[in-house]
């Protein structure tokens, strides 16, 4: 039998298409290819087969500072349930200071999350609710009288905060392992992007790097999936110890607490003469992006990016122009 040529165009591409798809799809079960934009649900790697309970301090270039505790497991009735308490106590401004931040996170049995709780006490009062509705995810933050409700769009790769990440199972990861996540970073109230990769194995550890607002920390992992140790570019560790010498710290803390302030501001590299009669100063900045320093013109300028030199100028109090009470401009009246 004799093919007319149309009908071998077409049978000719036919087998052309068949054995395209036939090689795309043994590429791609071999993880030969794989779409940017695809990547598999974090989820996968969570721990599922036993409950943590994790104590770990926090040091600041070698002093304490404060703790995490974590706690993680099944819930009675389906899915999982993570509590994470973290304390720091410090002083500031020469008084004593106490930061605590309580969190509670429902998940379901593919640990994605169903309902949470956040609060903040201390300096601030703060209390962030959220749950998941479908594809969306429902959060309210209170602060004194304010108070605010917003939605986000919700994924598998959709995380409350960093605390799930002690969670891992430390199983079926690799180095060069990558993934983009979502958390809800409750300073600004809105989901922002965290980039979590694996780098390095060292003797029984796995070594991940966490991106995030800029920063880049590194976590080792043990074969149990907890993160026993954190570092952070400015100079926190945080240490997997056991509950009672963290209790030992915070006992000792009440006479010796860090002054939070000295710890993380940038000193300069010489003493200043008369340094409160001192109006402003050109400063050049290192071992830091000076892009990343917030400027504004009133008191901070940046005078050259690629040397990191800025200039920062003491504002006059006496020539802000106050004003007269009672103050009858009535555009400021949707302020008050």
């Amino acid at each position: 039998m004799t093919l007319s040529r149309p009908f071998k165009i077409v049978l000719n591409l036919l087998i052309i298409l068949v054995w395209g798809w036939s090689l795309f799809f043994l590429m791609k079960r071999e993880g030969m290819l794989a779409p940017p934009d695809e990547q598999p649900s974090f989820n996968r790697f969570l721990a599922t087969e036993f409950e943590i309970d994790s104590w770990r301090s926090i040091y600041v270039d070698g002093r304490w500072i404060g703790y995490v505790h974590f706690l993680y497991g099944p819930r009675e009735e389906e899915g999982f349930a993570a509590t994470s308490t973290s304390f720091l106590k410090f002083n500031m401004f020469g008084q004593p200071r106490e930061l605590a931040i309580e969190s509670r996170q429902l998940l379901d049995n593919d640990h994605r999350l169903l309902e949470f709780e956040t609060t903040i006490s201390g300096i601030a009062g703060i209390t962030i609710r959220g749950r998941r509705v479908d594809k969306r995810l429902i959060a309210s933050i209170a602060y004194g009288d304010v108070a605010m409700q917003r939605s986000f769009d919700f994924d598998d790769n959709f995380f409350l905060d960093h605390g799930i990440f002690q969670v891992y199972r430390g199983t079926g990861l690799s180095p060069g392992d990558t993934w983009r996540l979502n958390v809800l970073n409750p300073m600004t109230f809105k989901p922002e992007s965290v980039i979590l990769r694996v780098i390095d194995r060292e003797n029984d550890l796995l070594v991940m790097e966490t991106q995030f607002a800029g920063l880049t920390a590194t976590s080792w992992v043990d074969k149990g999936g907890l993160v026993v140790r954190e570092e952070t570019p400015n100079g926190w560790t945080i240490v997997s110890e056991p509950r009672e010498k963290v209790e030992r710290h915070l006992e000792a803390s009440s006479f010796a607490a860090v002054d939070i302030l000295e710890q993380v501001s940038v000193p300069v590299a010489k003493k200043l003469p008369s340094p409160r009669s001192i109006r402003s100063l050109i400063l050049r900045v290192s071992g830091y992006d000076a892009g990343k320093i917030p400027f504004n013109e009133a008191r901070q300028i940046l005078l050259d990016l690629e040397e990191g030199i800025i200039r920062i100028t003491a504002e006059n109090e006496a020539s802000i122009a106050g004003m007269t009470m009672p103050f009858e401009d009535e555009s400021i009246r949707p302020y008050l």
